[in-house]
Order: C-alpha cells, then sequence, then structure tokens
C-alpha cells in the first residue's frame, strides 16, 4: 500500500508549488486564448500525472486509475450538471433573459460556502478529516461579513447607486437578518442547515420590516425592463 507523500522536497513551499503546477498550467493555458478549454483541461492531467509519480513518488498505476476513477466520477454527477446548465444558457440566450441572470450569480456567492445541505463542508471534512462541525463553524465566523456586503452590491448593480440609497434600510434589514443566523446556526447548531435557516429568518424579517417602512417608490415587475437613459440600469415605470 502507498502513502500518500505530502511534503516531497522537506519544504513546504516547494512542495505546494509542485503540487500547484497541474493548477497553474491549466489557468495559464485558458488565460492565453490560444488553446481550447478541453485541449488545456488534458494537457493540465498529463502534467497532473507526471507530478503525482515523479515528485510525489505516487505509482503510475495507481494514478492511472485515480485518473479514470476521477474521469468517470466528474462525467456522470458533474458533466450532467455542466450539459443541464449548457442547456439553461442557450435557452435564456435565445428567449433574451440571460441578462438579469448575473444578478443571481452575485446573489449567490453570500450562501454558497455552505452550499446545497452543508456539501461542500462535508467534501472538505472526507478529504481533510478534519470535523464538519469545526468547518463549517470557522466558515460561518468569516463568510457572514460577506453576507452583509452581498445584497447592497446586488442592488447596487441592479438600480444604481441612486437606487441602491433608495432601499439601503431593506438592504441593510436583509444583510443583518441573514447573516446573524448564519453566524449562530453555523457555530451552534450544525453545518448541514446554515443557509435555510438563515434564508427563512431573513425573508421573515424583511417581510416584517417591508409591513412598516416602504420606499418612496416602489418598482414592480416592468422595473425589469431597461431603459438607455446612460446610466446603464433599470428605470422604474
Amino acid at each position: 500500500m502507498w502513502n500518500q507523500v505530502y511534503d516531497p522536497f522537506n519544504n513546504w513551499i516547494l512542495s505546494t508549488l509542485a503540487a500547484a503546477l497541474p493548477v497553474v498550467t491549466l489557468l495559464v493555458l485558458i488565460a492565453s486564448n490560444r488553446v481550447k478549454a478541453h485541449i488545456a483541461a488534458i494537457v493540465a492531467l498529463i502534467v497532473a500525472n507526471l507530478v503525482a509519480i515523479f515528485i510525489f513518488t505516487m505509482p503510475s498505476g495507481l494514478a492511472l486509475r485515480a485518473t479514470v476513477l476521477g474521469a468517470v466520477t466528474g462525467f456522470f454527477p458533474i458533466g450532467w450538471i455542466v450539459l443541464n446548465v449548457i442547456f439553461l444558457y442557450r435557452l435564456t440566450v435565445e428567449k433574451g433573459t440571460f441578462a438579469a441572470s448575473g444578478l443571481s450569480l452575485i446573489a449567490n456567492t453570500a450562501p454558497v460556502a455552505f452550499g446545497a445541505l452543508g456539501t461542500p463542508i462535508a467534501g472538505l471534512s472526507s478529504v481533510t478529516g478534519l470535523d464538519p462541525y469545526l468547518l463549517g463553524a470557522m466558515v460561518g465566523r468569516q463568510l457572514p461579513f460577506f453576507s452583509l456586503i452581498v445584497p447592497f452590491w446586488l442592488i447596487w448593480v441592479f438600480a444604481g447607486w441612486r437606487g441602491m440609497l433608495a432601499v439601503w434600510p431593506a438592504v441593510l434589514v436583509c444583510g443583518v437578518s441573514f447573516a446573524v443566523p448564519q453566524f449562530l446556526i453555523s457555530n451552534f447548531i450544525n453545518p448541514w442547515i446554515v443557509d435555510i435557516g438563515a434564508s427563512l429568518v431573513s425573508m421573515a424579517c424583511l417581510i416584517g420590516f417591508l409591513k412598516f417602512w416602504q420606499p418612496k417608490e416602489i418598482w414592480t415587475s416592468p422595473a425589469l425592463r431597461r431603459r438607455d437613459d446612460g446610466s446603464g440600469a433599470p428605470q422604474p415605470d
């Protein structure tokens, strides 16, 4: 049985640089705009095998088996998701609704660390052997700061600076009521229900706040229609 070698150079800096070679190769080739993504991925895979075999002393047979397993595992669960994403992308482009999808990507930055029922935390725990409760707690101490920022950023992108200032109290309530439960649940309950609990609390707080406070100008669905006013921001009807 082969015992994995983590520091082949007895120097963590050199060993880390060696381990990063496949990723760096992939990013550099893609960033060059001269190599197609699938070719860059194949080259990076070859580099990864060479690094694993000749630097980290992984047996060649085991490296090849790991490559096949990774390809099969990536093709079915991940490849299936990507296939559906491509389908949805083409559908939204054809229907002319793709431009608004960027807002969803921005909004997804705050809860994505906990993913679907803490899946990223569970995956990291299985790889590192660290307690998922400790990992979730540490993530929950860092992420709330971004959870406060993202709602302001989201509204700024959608409505512009002035539009964001017009509704900043509601945005603040939304961010705080998401960030605080995110911290409390991840540190004192578990990492599996963090974003579900935080989302429910945030929605309830925002609905309750809007019972007592209303912006001067209310944007309904026609606000999604863009007008050319020079700012690039959608304008209310």
